[in-house]
């Protein structure tokens, strides 16, 4: 499924139980035990349950044709996604009927899902090569190296308006929905139907495989995942929040964080800027690439044979080295943050790991 895909799927569905939990806890001061046979906790389970009922027969409806060209082949993938859309629809209808009768939750799901596809369907329009992001970077490589940069950078800072919007946008109407549980089921509407999206990431290497550029017009799933990672991490943070009691009401009525939480938001965004360095110190593969042609006769002519195993082993080899150091600072900072500082500084290191980060992932 892939890991960000699997993270978002199965923390929007604890998220939704942590928060009903979370709720109970704190209205009755702790002294009732929580039911997790309540409708709000087994909602989202059989939610994602029929999310999977979708996905499967969403791949009904996907049909090539015979002569289908590659817009063809990725409409037909569309088709699919709708169809599973449609039909989570209706059976978050039939669960809402059977379960609670809350009409506010069937909206959330629908906020989420309607997100996730738009934000889907914008990050296909910025990374597949039919459209006019991609072939802009593509047509910069024309005058240099330094004007793809720029290029792409630009096209990524763009792309992330569609996401922010989406996302925004859902998290309001969820929580005027249902509160912080709205939030949380809307991460399971966007989230949970993720085969149609691991399909598309499989997609690639058929592609590659087929011809050529025609990996150029991948269709990763990054946006569908951050997205809907964006709804569960928020949903999350809110559980914390409450359970560990960083959230307080003031006289007049506004939510208040404690003073604590600045610190760790702060630590989290210099812990993320610390990562970029160490994820780009793998250039051993540039040092063995100009080694072989020089020493490996009519490389350079292309009568040689180049020993590429060598550079798949080098890039492997650096691809989890490097990884050490920013694993173990996701794993130490925040149990360091929790210890030294306390709840509150681990919330604010939660807020800010969420929302700082760069551009060119991969």
């Amino acid at each position: 499924m892939g890991a960000d895909l699997f993270e978002s799927y199965v923390s929007s569905i604890i998220s939704t139980i942590a928060l009903s939990a979370a709720a109970v806890v704190f209205a009755t001061g702790g002294s009732n035990e929580f039911d997790y046979t309540d409708p709000q906790s087994v909602f989202p389970l059989l939610l994602a349950g029929a999310g999977i009922v979708a996905a499967i027969l969403g791949t009904f409806v996907v049909r090539s044709g015979e002569q289908a060209n590659f817009e063809k082949l990725l409409w037909s993938l569309r088709y699919g996604i709708f169809a599973a859309g449609g039909l989570l629809i209706i059976f978050a209808a039939v669960l809402t009927i059977t379960l609670t009768d809350n009409w506010w939750w069937f909206g959330c799901v629908v906020a989420g899902l309607v997100a996730g596809t738009i934000i889907g369907l914008g990050t296909e329009y910025y990374t597949s090569y039919s459209y006019k992001p991609t072939q802009r970077v593509s047509a910069a490589s024309e005058t240099g190296a330094a004007t793809v940069i720029i290029q792409g950078i630009a096209s990524g800072m763009l792309s992330t308006l569609i996401p922010v919007i989406c996302v925004s946008i859902a998290i309001l109407l969820a929580y005027w929905f249902a509160g912080f549980y709205g939030v949380a089921l809307a991460g399971v509407g966007a989230a949970v139907h993720p085969g149609h999206h691991a399909g598309h990431r499989r997609l690639r290497p058929v592609a590659d495989n087929a011809g050529g550029i025609a990996e150029q017009a991948n269709l990763d799933p990054e946006g569908f995942a951050i997205g809907s990672a964006a709804l569960t991490a928020l949903a999350l943070l809110a559980a914390y929040s409450v359970t560990a009691k960083l959230i307080t009401i003031g006289a007049d009525g506004k939510l208040d964080l404690q003073a604590m939480t600045d610190a760790g938001n702060v630590a989290s965004t210099c812990c993320s800027r610390k990562f970029w360095p160490w994820a780009g110190r793998a250039q051993g593969i540039v040092d063995e690439v100009r080694r072989q042609f020089r020493e490996i006769p009519g490389l350079m002519e292309g009568t040689g044979k180049p020993d590429s195993a060598r550079c798949v082993d080098i890039s492997t080899r650096a691809a989890l080295r490097e990884m050490i150091v920013p694993g173990l600072m996701a794993v130490i900072a925040p149990i360091a943050a929790g210890f030294i500082l306390g709840p509150a500084a681990l919330g604010g290191l939660l807020i800010g790991s969420v929302a700082s980060g760069s551009c060119w992932p991969s």
